[in-house]
């Protein structure tokens, strides 16, 4: 979204500068015919600085237009060496403590933010309980050093029904975070169950973007553990 947005714009710049000199063009034309039919002299070198002035607006364009080029050419490149991996996924051990914060695009309303983030339970299988916490830790490289990102969170779940009455199958949530001095970052997301209406058997999936591009994802199996058909231990990845 950034470098498209990016592109469009100096197009545009470009289309204003070169209707700037075409402009300025016409006129002088113009202003040569007038004099020519009042039978006046046109002055030669009045043309000339004219023109070395149209020649230099039109190197001041192509200045412009090269270093926009080259400034996203090298935007774009540290744009596609990010690299992004899971290094942990399954049920969060229970915190000490937490932090709540409001967030109404939740199913809950708000988010809990732990003060640790240490897997308890290695596994993609997840039971429908109150209080369980469950999510992925990852890495990422290749962003740029010390400097403010924006992740974009995605949650893909089974139809669930709010006290309200409304029905959502997804929500998406944006996290700014600062990468390190080498430009990396480490950290973890997921899900915690607060409410008896969020517990709804099935696959929900948890997407990380970065811009436009998705840089993880995964699938949990949430399930009954009162259900004899699926009950058991959770399954190791």
């Amino acid at each position: 979204m950034g470098k498209a947005n990016d592109m469009d714009g100096g197009a545009y710049n470009g289309l204003i500068c070169l209707a700037y000199c075409c402009s300025k063009r016409i006129l002088f034309v113009k202003k040569r015919q007038k004099t020519e039919r009042n039978g006046t002299s046109f002055n030669a070198r009045k043309a000339d600085k004219d023109h070395k002035n149209m020649s230099i607006e039109k190197r001041k364009t192509n200045a412009f237009l090269g270093v926009f080029v080259v400034t996203f050419s090298a935007f774009a490149a540290a744009e596609t060496g990010v690299e992004a991996k899971i290094t942990g996924c399954g049920i969060l051990k229970a915190p000490i403590h937490e932090r709540v914060i409001q967030t109404p695009e939740t199913p809950s309303g708000f988010s809990r933010i732990p003060d640790s983030s240490e897997i308890d339970v290695q596994t993609n299988r997840i039971p429908t309980t109150i209080g369980v916490i469950f999510g992925f830790k990852y890495s990422i490289k290749g962003l740029t050093p010390t400097n403010e990102v924006v992740f974009k969170k995605i949650v893909k779940h089974p139809p669930i029904q709010k006290p309200d009455g409304t029905i959502g199958t997804e929500y998406t949530s944006l996290k700014q975070h600062k990468t390190s001095p080498k430009g990396t970052f480490t950290g973890f997301t997921g899900y915690e169950f607060d409410h008896s209406y969020e517990l709804v058997p099935g696959d929900w999936v948890v997407e990380l973007w970065y811009g436009e591009k998705k840089i993880l994802e995964q699938t949990f199996q949430i399930f009954n553990p009162d259900d004899i058909s699926v009950s058991g231990s959770p399954i190791k990845e």
